[in-house]
């Protein structure tokens, strides 16, 4: 299939990023701090020269506001054991992650008996599908901080989020919501 392209203009995106540092405020996560996306995306796998070029310039970027990314789409053993790697040398604050992929990263961390609390690690942050609450409470357990959810999408931002109450709060700034009775 064609993939779906999303045309976003500089007030939206704005609307995103204010949402966001909104959000990671209420945790004590500052633009700045150092993040892990467990994450990927097909545009990332693109073999185009513009998108390798894009993808070039994101991973500069990302370096420079202390961002790295890891594949959620590759955790085999010997990937895995190199994502525990870079963990424990960057330290990073955040961890932004698809919910199945941390819960399966966090089970192997288990199985193997490595012990990552003192990295530093203060939230992480599971979106793009529901998180289990027993696959939050392992993967809290696993990590030793917060496992919180978000609800979003590539082409609307941040939907809802949850605050330290354990609430979900709508983000009606970037989204407008019809709530229906069935």
């Amino acid at each position: 299939g064609e993939p779906l392209t999303f045309f976003r203009n500089k007030k939206t995106l704005n609307f995103f990023n204010a949402i966001e540092l909104r959000t990671r405020k209420w945790w004590g996560i500052c633009y700045g701090d150092k993040k892990v996306d467990l994450w990927g995306s097909s545009g990332s796998f693109d073999p185009n020269f513009r998108a390798r070029v894009q993808n070039r310039i994101n991973s500069i970027w990302s370096y420079l506001i202390n961002h790295h990314k890891i594949s959620a789409y590759n955790l085999s053993q010997e990937s895995m054991d190199k994502y525990i790697r870079k963990l424990r040398v960057f330290r990073p604050r955040l961890i932004f992650a698809y919910a199945s992929s941390m819960y399966h990263f966090a089970k192997y961390i288990d199985s193997i008996g490595i012990n990552l609390k003192s990295i530093g690690i203060k939230l992480i942050i599971c979106t793009a599908e529901p998180v289990y609450n027993d696959h939050k409470t392992f993967i809290e357990k696993i990590f030793g901080c917060p496992v919180v959810e978000e609800y979003g999408s590539n082409e609307g931002g941040i939907y809802a989020f949850e605050c330290p109450n354990g609430n979900m709060h709508l983000m009606c700034e970037s989204v407008y919501f019809e709530f229906l009775r069935e």
